[in-house]
């Protein structure tokens, strides 16, 4: 017999449909099983209206008080009542019953045992899945939607995963569980939610790892190349449980364009990726190389690979990029000069402000010889300075740089530092473990570059 929903009862009962779930019979066509599930989403709709939670939601709907405000929150709450009871349905159209036997992946044949039902958190609510178990006499029992249908091994879709991932890379994870309980209705604790982002910071760096093997065996095919390919690297410290502060290296690919604004022509960057390596130079510099294969391998026009001035950078650069120009940061060169003034002429004094100028305007100019005969001049207390500029005077090319509408600094490098690890790894009294801080390291660069969707087209393990 068929139960109709009456309209306007109140009732929370399910009505029997008039077809039932689609592998139940096996016999029906693909039409035949999208007008059976049409009926019963159309039946669920009218159940969920007609219920007390339903209904009392429609009738404040209709009621002529509460604000803008309510009215949303009203709406909200019935789409989520709604949404999970049609997702409940649509997921029982398919169980993975095979008959009472079925051929196991061993090749023997195996008897079907029960329904096992298994409760798993989505996008549109908490749902329940029906899965017909079968015994193997020599794998034990196996479930035959699980593989058909990818289902995880946790309680949490691989949206729901990629979700929490994404908002606990940016929140402390308690503060993350709260955004996904308000703004999407997932229930998840603050530890599952480290959890999540653990897992997943994890299965980034294997990706990473498999990804940087590939390059250095020169089995990845760079995209084209863009006008000019700039490379960042730098360093970050956190605040790690087994050492204490600890420098994290940072490095960045980034496509440069030529593109027309209001002053002209100008290169901008149009693409950037993004890794970090809390560890050892050698390894993080072979990163960096796979990174920019990803973006193109080289420049059009140039390679530029720009650094504060730290040996273990320029190291780096001459093993991996030969052919690249060197270029100390503009930024950090004048950092020091300004520094330097501080020191000779005290805090503020205008003097000491127009002999930073007169230095740098002379090192932007290309005119090193002078300058550092200037700083001799000035006195012993320039001698740090002078270090500075002799171990990197071949990497002032500041002339031909903007002739050419060439950066100069490594301004994309130094938010990457405050992106990636400064916003969420530097918030107020935060400590990490080292594993667990490199796993948040993987997921953030990830996310702000464009290997995020790539990854997660690969359908990692991760729920």
């Amino acid at each position: 017999m068929v139960t109709r929903v009456v309209p306007g009862r109140n009732t929370d009962a399910a009505p029997a449909v008039d077809v039932p779930p689609g592998d139940r019979n096996p016999g029906m066509g693909v039409e035949d099983r999208v007008e059976a599930l049409t009926r019963q989403i159309l039946a669920t709709v009218a159940r969920v209206l007609a219920s007390e939670a339903g209904r009392g939601l429609v009738t404040q709907l209709a009621g002529e008080s509460g604000t803008l405000d309510d009215r949303e929150q009203w709406l909200v709450a019935l789409q989520r009542l709604i949404m999970t009871a049609i997702g409940t349905v649509a997921l029982e159209t398919e169980r993975g019953y095979r008959g009472a036997r079925a051929r196991c992946t061993c090749g023997r044949t195996g008897r079907y045992v029960r329904d096992d039902p298994k409760r798993y958190v989505t996008l549109v609510g908490e749902v329940e899945i029906r899965r017909a178990e079968y015994w193997c006499p020599a794998c034990g029992a196996w479930r035959p939607l699980d593989a058909q249908w990818d289902l995880p091994e946790g309680h949490f879709t691989r949206n729901v995963v990629r979700l929490a991932a994404m908002v606990g890379s940016a929140l402390p994870f308690s503060r993350a569980a709260e955004v996904l309980q308000e703004l999407g209705g997932i229930g998840m604790s603050p530890s599952q939610v480290r959890i999540v982002c653990e897992r997943v910071g994890e299965a980034i760096g294997e990706d990473q790892a498999a990804t940087t093997e590939q390059a250095l065996q020169g089995a990845v095919v760079p995209p084209e190349p863009p006008e000019v390919l700039v490379i960042g690297m730098d360093g970050a410290h956190l605040n790690t449980r087994e050492e204490g502060w600890r420098e994290t290296k940072v490095g960045v690919a980034a496509r440069y364009e030529w593109r027309e604004g209001e002053r002209g022509w100008e290169l901008r960057p149009v693409a950037a990726a993004y890794t970090a390596l809390l560890g050892p130079p050698e390894p993080f510099g072979r990163m960096v190389y796979a990174l920019a294969q990803q973006q193109g391998g080289r420049g059009r026009q140039c390679t530029l690979v720009l650094g504060d001035g730290a040996p273990w950078i320029w190291n780096q650069a001459a093993e991996h990029f030969p052919d690249a120009v060197q270029v100390l940061d503009y930024y950090h060169l004048a950092e020091h000069v300004f520094a330097t003034a501080r020191e000779l002429f005290g805090e503020g004094d205008t003097t000491g402000r127009d002999w930073a100028e007169t230095v740098l305007e002379l090192l932007r100019e290309e005119e090193i010889e002078t300058a550092l005969e200037y700083l001799k001049r000035t006195g012993e207390g320039t001698a740090k300075l002078r270090e500075y500029i002799e171990a990197n005077r071949r990497r002032m090319p500041y002339r031909w740089l903007r002739a050419r509408g060439y950066p100069m600094g490594s301004g994309i490098v130094e938010s990457a530092c405050k992106q990636i690890v400064h916003m969420r790894h530097r918030q107020a009294g935060m400590r990490w473990c080292l594993k667990n801080a490199q796993r948040m390291l993987n997921l953030r660069c990830y996310i702000r570059s464009d290997s995020w969707d790539r990854f997660w087209a690969t359908r990692p393990k991760v729920a």
